[in-house]
């Protein structure tokens, strides 16, 4: 009964330091954290790699643990029946990582959209 959510944004991933975007103006990134030109914090910059190492290291959550926490779980809150684990009759959206959860391979509907 525990669910691995997030408040990132399509910000997530930028390195630290001030960034301008067109629609958005200027953002600071800064300690896992963004904020607007007025220093409110607008989400997280936490990609979902670093949030299983994160359970992983912090928490000590089994890669079992973090695929149910982050996938499986969330799916069965929002009735999704088709989605969060891998199986037949499944969608087939996944993606592959090694044992550091880095991404090796993602996979939407059956087609590989990245292959490190």
């Amino acid at each position: 009964n525990i669910y691995g959510i997030t408040d990132m944004t399509c910000f997530s991933g930028l390195e630290n330091g001030e960034h301008d975007f067109k629609y958005y103006g200027k953002i600071i990134v800064q300690d896992s954290k963004v904020y607007d030109s007025n220093g409110t914090i607008a989400g997280s910059n936490l990609t979902f790699d670093k949030m299983m190492r994160s359970a992983r290291d912090n928490i000590g959550l089994t890669k079992e643990q973090i695929g149910s926490l982050y996938g499986e779980n969330p799916a069965l809150c929002l009735g999704i029946k088709d989605r969060g684990k891998i199986e037949v009759g499944r969608r087939a959206d996944f993606t592959i990582m090694d044992n550091d959860y880095n991404v090796l391979q993602t996979i939407i509907k059956g087609e590989t959209y990245y292959k490190a």
